[in-house]
């Protein structure tokens, strides 16, 4: 359990063309605050709940293989910009690695 945030950002390649070239003329390059001229950025923020499941292979005592995990996600909030991300299904695998005293 918890909280879900989702960003959308939407770059107008127009309008960065243009600033670019501005940028250019003046004899320099696009920095970290020219960003936010050329782009629009779109947030939600909900609760969410989350359970998975998955089958480990042990190895040794520090390395285990994860076969498969599959979990599923559901959250609470609005569509962002008209897109509803509510449910989500997660299928991962990969190695594990323990550190410590086994």
């Amino acid at each position: 359990m918890g909280g879900r945030t989702l960003t959308h950002e939407e770059i107008d390649l127009a309008k960065k063309a243009q600033i670019e070239a501005t940028a250019a003329q003046e004899g320099r390059q696009l920095s970290f605050p020219d960003h936010y001229l050329y782009t629009r950025q779109s947030e939600t923020t909900g609760f969410a709940v989350s359970a998975s499941v998955g089958l480990d292979v042990k190895l040794t005592s520090a390395i285990a293989i994860r076969v498969a995990d599959v979990g599923y996600r559901h959250s609470w909030h609005s569509n962002l910009d008209g897109i509803n991300y509510s449910d989500a299904l997660q299928v991962t695998s990969g190695l594990i690695v323990r550190f410590g005293t086994w």
